[in-house]
């Protein structure tokens, strides 16, 4: 994605195109990674084939949007990341809307904390490691 094309041009396209791009196989592997566990997380919740599709590509199209706005003459990028977090985001928004739902398992509750909280260190953790690998 182009965020100087996408600003200036009205090249919207490319915010819908980077999410089925890859930079390499490191990038493919963790993405593919995180998409299966939050699918998984999610689909406990019976959302749908169409819906879950229909989310994954708001999520990129307005992730990678925003990164054109506050970036316009930022590096060119390719990857499912800002799905990935908005996924992310959709999950925690699922587990904060349920919590009362679990008052009847409360033993659910701490290994759900501790998954959500190792699984956003896992995305900082490698997105910092890209941010330092595009850097050097």
């Amino acid at each position: 994605m182009n965020p100087y094309e996408v600003r200036f041009n009205y090249q919207l396209w490319r915010p819908i195109t980077s999410l089925f791009l890859t930079s390499g196989l490191y990038n493919y592997g963790y993405a593919s990674a995180y998409l299966l566990i939050f699918g998984f997380m999610l689909q406990v919740t019976k959302i749908k084939f169409l819906t879950m599709l229909s989310f994954y590509i708001i999520c990129g199209f307005v992730g990678n949007i925003f990164g054109a706005l506050c970036n316009p003459n930022g590096s060119i990028s390719v990857g499912s990341d800002p799905a990935n977090f908005g996924i992310f985001s959709g999950l925690i928004a699922t587990f904060i809307v349920n919590w009362k739902a679990l008052d009847n398992a409360p033993q659910v509750r701490c290994p759900l904390i501790f998954v959500l909280v190792m699984i956003t260190l896992m995305l900082l953790l490698g997105s910092l490691n890209k941010t330092a690998l595009l850097a050097s």
